[in-house]
Parts: structure tokens; C-alpha cells; sequence
């Protein structure tokens, strides 16, 4: 499932709001891309389709630390009493992570109350968050917010995940004010 939120125009949103028609534009161009990919051929994976986006070498620092707090993820989840997630979650955080470290926006790593284990990208110049939840049984979820732009899925092959999309989410975001 995929849904996408836009308001009417969303150029004329004004102030906080306001999402260029250029960003719009892009991230729907990025959408449509990641979702005729998304289904996976074979057996693909969400690494294998990041290396094909010719991003290979180019990984940021903040994925030792992040693969240390998913490796570390048990501990936290027995001091909060949180329900324990499964190695097929684990897994899907961990190429996941690997896939997205293509950009500087470094994650929040942590298990949920719902037994899921969450990677939270939060943009630190504007209101906009990337936000990635991986369950027991192969589900995932995801969320793609800014102000002005809503899109989120559900899937229950976290192969499906539009790594694409989020990277390119995030590579915006990531991107000093001068770039924009």
C-alpha cells in the first residue's frame, strides 16, 4: 500500500508549508522510479539495488555506530520489556541501514513497543523525517514527511522497501542550505 499527501498547490502553501513545485516535482520523479523497482526480481536485495544506483564507496561515518546500536538492540529491549524482535528483522535493519548510509543524515536506531525495530532519519533544517519500522514476519513500513509532502507504504517483503525514494528524500534533506 502507498499513499501520497499533497496540498492542492503545493507551491502556494506559503511559509513553513511551502514545498517548491522543483521538490515536488523530484520527489514524485524519484517515487515513480523506486516503485517500478520495489517489487524485487530474483533475488535482489535492498543492498543490491543501492550498489546499483552506482553509490558504492560513498558510505557515511555514522553507519559503524549505527550497526553497533542494532547489534546492541537486545539489551534495550530487555531493559524496557519491550517484546524481542526476530533475525529476519534484524536482518532487513541491517541492509537497510547499508543501503541508506549513501547519505549524511545519520539515524535513530531503537526498538519500538509494538516489537519492531525503528531507523529514524530526522532532517536538521526543516520540519522532515524519513522513518523506517522492520516487524516480526517480514513486515515494513515507511514514512516520507515534510512539510507540504506525506508519503508512507506497508509492505509484508521488506525487499519491497523504495530504497530509492529514501535516499533521495534523504539526500535532500542532507544537503547544506547553500545546495538547495
Amino acid at each position: 500500500t502507498l499513499h501520497i499527501t499533497l496540498p492542492d498547490d503545493p507551491g502556494k502553501a506559503g511559509g513553513a508549508d511551502a514545498v517548491s513545485p522543483e521538490a515536488v516535482a523530484a520527489l514524485e520523479a524519484a517515487l515513480r522510479g523506486a516503485l517500478a523497482s520495489a517489487m524485487p526480481r530474483g533475488k535482489g536485495s535492498v543492498a543490491a539495488r543501492a550498489d546499483g544506483r552506482g553509490k558504492v564507496g560513498v558510505v557515511a561515518g555514522w553507519l559503524p555506530e549505527a550497526l553497533m546500536g542494532l547489534d546492541g538492540i537486545d539489551e534495550e529491549i530487555e531493559e524496557d520489556g519491550l517484546p524481542p524482535v526476530d533475525d529476519e528483522a534484524r536482518s532487513a535493519a541491517r541492509r537497510a541501514l547499508r543501503a541508506l548510509a549513501h547519505q549524511p543524515l545519520a539515524p535513530n536506531v531503537y526498538p519500538t513497543p509494538d516489537g519492531e525495530i525503528s531507523l529514524s532519519f530526522k532532517a536538521p533544517q526543516t520540519q522532515a523525517v524519513v522513518h523506517v519500522l522492520f516487524g516480526n514476519r517480514g513486515e515494513t513500513g515507511w514514512l516520507c514527511a515534510m512539510p507540504g509532502l506525506n508519503a508512507y507504504g506497508r509492505y509484508s517483503n521488506p525487499a519491497a522497501l523504495p530504497v530509492d525514494f529514501l535516499l533521495s528524500c534523504l539526500e535532500a534533506w542532507g544537503r547544506s542550505p547553500n545546495e538547495h
